[in-house]
């Protein structure tokens, strides 16, 4: 399990702004017009976290590390990123996503373990655990 922060930036973006990656950082803005902020997500280096403990909230190390990285690509928007949230994230041994039967028929499956790569990966992992529940062979 790995600790993801992501930060809101209280500036109203417009809403014809798009997201905007720092792909060095793995990081990006993500514009929220409907909610009046923009959302910073990085990459944080925190792993083997426990997800009811990450549940309390953003630490004060969580946010000098997080306002760190968006100086290097965004200075004028530090002091604007006053609160945020904290998840996680799991990783599989692998580091490949996990869509597998849960039960005997394949009617019950898991999918997901996508290592920090879910919203990029989520369509085809979704296409995948259709296909074992629906019995498609590939």
């Amino acid at each position: 399990m790995k600790k993801v922060v992501a930060l809101h930036i209280e500036q109203r973006p417009a809403p014809t702004d798009g997201a905007i990656v720092f792909q060095d950082d793995d990081a990006f803005l993500l514009p929220l017009p409907e909610r009046g902020h923009w959302l910073y997500s990085f990459t944080r280096t925190e792993w083997d976290v426990d997800p009811g403990t990450v549940a309390r909230g953003l630490s004060p190390e969580d946010l000098e590390e997080a306002r760190g990285t968006l100086r290097t690509w965004a200075p004028a928007l530090v002091e604007h990123a006053g609160s945020g949230r904290v998840f996680c994230d799991a990783y599989s041994p692998g580091r490949e996503p996990v869509v597998d039967a849960v039960d005997d028929g394949g009617r019950v499956v898991f999918a997901g373990a996508a290592n920090g790569c879910g919203y990029r990966l989520a369509p085809a992992i979704a296409r995948e655990a259709a296909d074992l529940v629906l019995g498609v062979v590939a």
